[in-house]
């Protein structure tokens, strides 16, 4: 039988970093199950070990105005 694993705990889990300058409580998001967990859920099919960092792409358009001034 394969030993239960908290996602606070699995090398499977990425702790994604909230956005702003309020700084809220992060996200932790499997990679398995390709959805954000609780710190306490758990499941069998994770990997003993610290969550990752995830690196989150954010699309940002300065406008026209700034790339005409050089900002």
């Amino acid at each position: 039988m394969k030993r239960f694993i908290r996602c606070a705990e699995c090398a499977n889990a990425a702790r994604k970093p909230s956005f702003g300058f309020a700084q809220g409580q992060s996200e932790l998001h499997c990679t398995e199950r390709s959805g954000t967990v609780d710190d306490d859920d758990g499941c069998t099919f994770g990997r003993p070990g610290s969550p990752r960092h995830a690196w989150i792409a954010c699309e940002v358009d300065i406008g026209d105005d700034a790339a005409k001034r050089g900002w």
